[in-house]
């Protein structure tokens, strides 16, 4: 079936007006050269949620355990992704860490595990996109851990060990 084109006038109309845009800038009343302002969207985890993985790590480093008075830094395990995501179980305490420094910092825990993934994987500080966090153990400072949503966590054994432990109850030596 060939269409004709839309004269003007002709076609869907807008019931609803469009909403003026205050305080945003249009191509129009930007000067030339000038940068478009971004809109900054935080993705990061709700204050309260930061208070509560920082009162259950008692203000320490979850890695190193150093008492965290300077630059420290909230880790996502599973990461957000570029431009972050709209997953609420992302910003969930059971994907997040205390670690000090930051990701930028030249040293802190937090940039040993931006820098060395591979370990970071091995000890539940990195978590793959498909895994759920709170199945995965981290390997804290005072030893292995499940996270949970709740913003507490269990004790538990090394992943390589509960593997074996498996492997001898089905008869397999």
């Amino acid at each position: 079936m060939k269409r004709s084109p839309l004269k003007r006038g002709e076609g869907p109309t807008r019931r609803t007006p469009l909403k003026p845009t205050e305080g945003i800038p249009t191509a129009k009343s930007l000067k030339r050269g000038e940068p478009r302002p971004r809109i900054q969207r935080d993705t990061g985890p709700a204050a309260d949620v930061r208070r509560l993985v920082i009162a259950r790590a008692n203000g320490c480093c979850e890695r190193c355990g150093k008492t965290v008075t300077g630059q420290y830094s909230i880790h996502h395990r599973k990461p957000r992704g570029m431009g972050g995501t709209k997953d609420p179980a992302i910003n969930s305490p059971a994907n997040l860490l205390l670690l000090c420094g930051s990701a930028t910092s030249p040293d802190g825990c937090h940039t040993a595990v931006e820098r060395f993934r591979a370990s970071a994987v091995t000890t539940g500080f990195v978590v793959a996109q498909s895994a759920d966090p709170e199945a995965v153990p981290v390997k804290m400072r005072n030893g292995w851990w499940l996270l949970r949503s709740d913003g507490t966590r269990v004790p538990t054994v090394r992943p390589e060990i509960q593997l074996e432990d498996e492997n001898d109850e089905d008869g397999e030596d």
